[in-house]
């Protein structure tokens, strides 16, 4: 495990201004009827409160997966019992590209600082991959020893992959088309 190091007090103050500024921007959403200002600004505002919660020194793997969770959870909920809970309000396409950024984002939070928790798990389980085991272990240990430089790539690869989908989601014909 590395060493615990306290975030700083620009990131305290970074993470302020983004739950201000999240918190903004979901008034201006639910004030004007907007769904787009309000979905940005709630998920704006969950993830600005990681670097506030480890300016208060909570170690980082509880932080990022429990902000990660809980934006998977906003988004998820949304469309289900969170919709009934919210006024009316009108959004088009751009939610669907809102709602994959920010998904990609928090399970790319919750993949990386857990990964480590996957490849205990899959030790204990795996028994029956033999061989394959020490070449698993070097696989997975590789990659964390930079969390950022893996996170990046995770997201990356994962945007390309929403990218194709979406494109592909967009340019086939409907029944109605056809």
């Amino acid at each position: 495990e590395p060493t615990y190091r306290r975030a700083r007090r620009r990131t305290l103050i970074f993470g302020i201004i983004g739950i201000l500024f999240g918190a903004f921007l979901a008034w201006v959403g639910v004030s004007t009827g907007v769904l787009a200002p309000f979905t940005l600004g709630v998920s704006i505002g969950l993830l600005s409160l990681a670097p506030v919660m480890r300016y208060l020194a909570l170690p980082e793997r509880p932080v990022f997966t429990i902000v990660g969770l809980a934006v998977l959870a906003f988004w998820a909920l949304f469309s289900g019992p969170l919709a009934d809970l919210l006024p009316e309000m009108s959004g088009d396409i751009e939610m669907f590209f809102l709602s994959g950024i920010f998904m990609v984002a928090a399970a790319t939070f919750v993949i990386v600082y857990n990964a480590d928790i996957l490849l205990r798990f899959i030790e204990r389980v795996g028994g029956w991959l033999g061989r394959l085991l020490p070449a698993l272990r070097i696989a997975v240990a590789y990659p964390l020893a930079s969390k950022f430089r893996t996170g990046m790539t995770l997201a990356m690869i994962a945007l390309v992959v929403f990218a194709a989908v979406s494109y592909t989601h967009l340019t086939l014909p409907t029944n109605r088309e056809v």
